[in-house]
């Protein structure tokens, strides 16, 4: 794992409690964003957003590569041909036109400021985003920042709302593990195999559909569009999570990546061996970084009360299993404990067939002497694979060069004569 993997966010989640919106007339949009990556140094490559009246969609050249995850999960990858790097959809296998990031999102800047005029007298625009761990507010005021377009987004957008969250509050705990296509069709009813999730256009078009369903509650009256819209936004402000919150919310999220670089030296074995093992050491990081805790701390814990303070310590991470915290705490006191040596995590290594490794059987005698004694006599008597009896190769691969030769011999002596 490299060192750019210190700065993830995806599996931290952090609630900062805050003042509710104020009621009033708010332009509502749906908003995503496809990425290079789930960490705050990985760059945008699609930025788009939906409502019923306008959308909004554009591609991004980014400076860095899509990891292998990313292009898995959006199909996209970037291609270069010559002195040129393009993207590429790989479900059609064409070009796609791109900008640069920061004209991206002055267009994207431009596309609100559009729609919160067009809307009449309305207070700011609300950006409505689906996603079980949030992640697209800190990357998109993470990419307005690089650029110094931060002020000019607050003006515009007033709110956050991850209908996520509402889902599994309204629907049950189930929801938590379910995919936004799946949570579509389990709660609408309808399913389009023509919509890539993988695609933030089309992931803006389920959200909002999502929101306006979830706003309705328990209601299955008709509703024209000027009710259903009143629903959402009085959903929106009871919901919604301010600007300022946001920020709160990222500031917070960069103090618990700087505990997660502390923890780092801790779990080296585990980041040396397989993928399964560098995802656990992740965990443990987070969980640890989540609870407080960074190296310092940790240790003069350790040098205190040795490993029974580390049990206690570590009996508030409720995130843990009893299993995973027995080997955390063996992790942290092989690493403090100058008498032990680093604690290793056991790998299974396979094949490249992906069965287990094992050593090849030898062949008992036992075996052999059914056959008719000794090795010796079986040698004898059963001539190798593409051996006669006399020592001639006739393998199928000698025979057909000999009579391909043949062959050709005998056209010559036609030919002459």
């Amino acid at each position: 794992m490299t060192e750019a993997a210190d700065t993830s966010v995806q599996n931290v989640e952090v609630v900062v409690k805050g003042d509710p919106i104020p009621a009033g007339k708010y332009t509502i949009l749906a908003c995503d964003i496809d990425t290079t990556g789930k960490r705050l140094i990985d760059e945008i490559v699609h930025i788009a957003t939906y409502c019923p009246k306008e959308q909004f969609s554009q591609y991004v050249i980014p400076l860095m590569n899509l990891n292998p995850a990313a292009r898995q999960r959006h199909q996209i990858r970037i291609v270069t041909s010559r002195f040129f790097r393009m993207l590429k959809d790989l479900h059609t296998y064409k070009i796609i036109k791109t900008k640069s990031e920061v004209a991206a999102l002055n267009d994207f800047l431009a596309h609100l400021e559009k729609s919160k005029q067009e809307d009449g007298d309305s207070k700011g625009v609300i950006l409505l985003f689906h996603e079980s761990r949030k992640f697209f507010p800190y990357m998109l005021i993470q990419a307005l920042k690089k650029y110094n377009l931060l002020d000019r987004f607050f003006e515009t957008v007033k709110s956050f709302v991850n209908t996520h969250s509402i889902a599994v509050e309204k629907h049950g705990s189930s929801m938590k593990y379910f995919s936004l296509k799946e949570v579509t069709k389990a709660l609408l009813n309808v399913e389009d195999k023509d919509e890539f999730e993988g695609n933030a256009a089309h992931r803006c078009k389920m959200t909002y559909a999502l929101a306006k369903h979830l706003a309705r509650g328990d209601s299955t009256e008709e509703m024209d569009d000027e009710t259903s819209m009143k629903k959402l936004m009085e959903f929106c402000c009871e919901y919604g999570c301010t600007t300022d919150q946001e920020m709160k919310e990222l500031d917070e999220q960069e103090k618990i990546v700087l505990r997660q670089n502390t923890l780092r030296p801790i779990f080296l074995e585990y980041f040396r061996t397989t993928l399964y093992h560098r995802v656990r050491a992740v965990t443990y990081r987070r969980v640890l970084a989540e609870n407080g805790h960074e190296l310092t701390s940790l240790h003069k814990l350790w040098e205190e009360e040795k490993r029974e303070g580390l049990n206690k310590c570590l009996e508030a991470c409720t995130d843990l299993k009893e299993r995973d915290r027995e080997e955390l705490v063996e992790i942290l006191d092989h690493h403090f404990d100058p008498e032990k040596d680093a604690y290793r995590p056991i790998v299974r290594r396979r094949s490249s067939t992906g069965n287990p490794r094992s050593s090849p059987r030898r062949r008992s005698k036992s075996v052999s002497s059914k056959n008719g004694g000794s090795n010796n006599n079986n040698n004898n008597n059963n001539p190798a694979k593409g051996m006669d009896k006399n020592g001639n190769n006739t393998s199928p691969s000698k025979k057909k060069f000999f009579r391909n030769n043949r062959n050709r011999n005998n056209r010559v002596n036609r030919m002459t004569a």
